[in-house]
């Protein structure tokens, strides 16, 4: 990095290396079952260049932890970090890393600073799950499946949305929010919290799909125990051995992504962070926007979770769904909120 390369060519460079990303190479080392094809990512690439364990130094109080046990970890501000400079062999050189962190700095900055990037790190592809970057191709900005960029059809399918469509979709949204929340605020709360006590009902076929599935995970860890004691004991064969094993592994990778998904669904329906009177004190305030060139990054950090985009093709035509998730509420009704107006 230090040389000049980018986190997305050290990433490529070490996926046609065969090198194991963090969470496979884990895998590996704790004998259960990995994905060997699994490409590594610019965010991996950062995660370790940013990474003050390896210049000695070791890190506590990272992460708030959650009462909730489906719900993720938030990270604390870097300020409650607690920090032992040197506590441990350093593997990189301290000044060569401070550069390296000087470098990411301006790169981040350079990227994320211009208007260019307005929707930068919010916008999420609802085929992959993976961020939309920003591009400039034929005169038009749009957002492109990272994906996609990184690796072809093998990360995702071709498609980009219009930044200038997405700025009007995204405006006219928080411009009809905001005038609900200034002028029908009562019945406004109102919709959101029927709408979100709907939407925070865990399907029970989704609870039993992950009971089944993870059942089944666990299943596979002990037939692949008991095919090394076969293969110890002499009672199959290393090539009947070697095929079973890559038979359950591929298994049980599928069953763990699928869990994963499932999971993730689970956390997207249980938003633990609700807090409708807050959001609607906040967006009330944007009531007198006029255009979406007032849009700002600080306005919709302010806003916005994240944005997923839904594209397909029919008969020749692209349907794009915009789906907004607002911070403390989530999704909004909009057929409601269209009868609201």
């Amino acid at each position: 990095y230090e040389a000049g390369l980018g986190s997305t060519a050290i990433a490529k460079i070490l996926t046609k290396n065969k090198e194991l990303p963090p969470l496979e190479y884990r895998q590996a080392q704790l004998g259960k079952s990995y994905n060997p094809q699994k490409p590594w990512d610019a965010n991996s690439v950062l995660l370790i260049l940013k990474n003050r364990t390896y210049v000695g130094d070791m890190v506590q109080g990272i992460y708030e932890c959650s009462q909730f046990h489906r719900t993720p970890s938030k990270i604390k501000p870097k300020e409650e970090w607690i920090i032992t400079p040197n506590s441990h062999e350093a593997l990189v050189d301290r000044q060569v890393w401070e550069r390296v962190q000087q470098t990411i700095k301006k790169n981040h900055t350079a990227s994320g600073s211009c208007d260019s990037n307005l929707f930068f790190g919010l916008i999420k592809c609802g085929q992959c799950g993976g961020t939309m970057s920003y591009s400039f191709a034929k005169g038009k900005e749009n957002y492109c499946c990272r994906q996609y960029r990184r690796w072809g059809l093998k990360g995702c399918s071709s498609h980009y949305t219009e930044k200038k469509q997405l700025a009007q979709i995204v405006f006219n949204d928080i411009k009809n929010c905001a005038f609900a929340a200034a002028s029908k605020y009562r019945r406004f709360l109102a919709l959101l919290k029927k709408h979100y006590d709907l939407q925070n009902r865990i399907p029970d076929d989704l609870s039993n799909n992950l009971a089944e599935l993870q059942q089944r995970s666990n299943q596979i860890d002990e037939i692949i125990r008991n095919l090394y004691e076969d293969k110890i004991n002499k009672i199959i064969t290393p090539k009947r051995f070697s095929t079973l094993l890559k038979e359950f592994e591929r298994e049980q990778f599928l069953v763990n992504t699928k869990i994963k998904e499932i999971i993730h669904n689970i956390d997207e329906i249980s938003n633990k962070d609700f807090n409708p009177e807050k959001w609607l004190k906040l967006i009330a305030k944007f009531d007198t926007l006029v255009s979406p060139t007032e849009l700002t990054r600080e306005i919709l950090s302010q806003l916005i979770e994240k944005i997923v985009i839904n594209e397909d093709t029919e008969n020749g035509n692209k349907n794009v769904e915009v789906i907004i998730y607002y911070k403390h509420v989530g999704t909004i009704d909009k057929s409601a909120l269209k009868k609201l107006l």
